[in-house]
Formats: C-alpha cells, sequence, structure tokens
C-alpha cells in the first residue's frame, strides 16, 4: 500500500496524487507531494528534515536522505565529520 493520498499532522495534503509546486521560495518547478519530494524522507520530516517538499533543484543528500538546502545546512553544521567525507 502507498501514499497515494492522505493528511499530514498539519492537515497538509500529501501524497504521490498530489500534485503541487516545489516550497522553495520562488520556485515553480511541479512536483507531487510523494515521499521522493520529501525533505527528511518521511512525511513527518523524519529525524534531519522539516517535512517540506523540494523539487531535485532544492534538494541535497548529506546522509543518504534528501533535505531541502536549510534543514542541509543545519544537518552538515552538526554533522562536520560526515560532511568532509
Amino acid at each position: 500500500m502507498g501514499w497515494g493520498y492522505g493528511q499530514n499532522e498539519q492537515g497538509r495534503e500529501i501524497g504521490y496524487n498530489v500534485i503541487a509546486t516545489c516550497d522553495h521560495p520562488g520556485c515553480t518547478a511541479e512536483i507531487d507531494r510523494g515521499v521522493f519530494y520529501v525533505c527528511g524522507g518521511d512525511h513527518g520530516g523524519g529525524e534531519f528534515g522539516c517535512g517540506g517538499y523540494f523539487c531535485s533543484d532544492h534538494q541535497r543528500l548529506p546522509n543518504d536522505v534528501f533535505l531541502c538546502f536549510a534543514c542541509a545546512a543545519e544537518y552538515e553544521k552538526n554533522h562536520p565529520e560526515e560532511a568532509a567525507a
């Protein structure tokens, strides 16, 4: 069973059937709100993410989980040993 449609804890529509735009300010890229685009790897944001939805141009992969730029910078600040690798 997949996440075609649902709502997160804030009541925001989520799932791969929900067509949306990237949450990065000013970006108009069309995405869906499936786990591929969510910062942190799950709809709640996971351990290191914010739970926003970002296109591939606005994601980084510092810890084997896609994070938005702000969360990736915070992760790298708090885990410098991994950022140097």
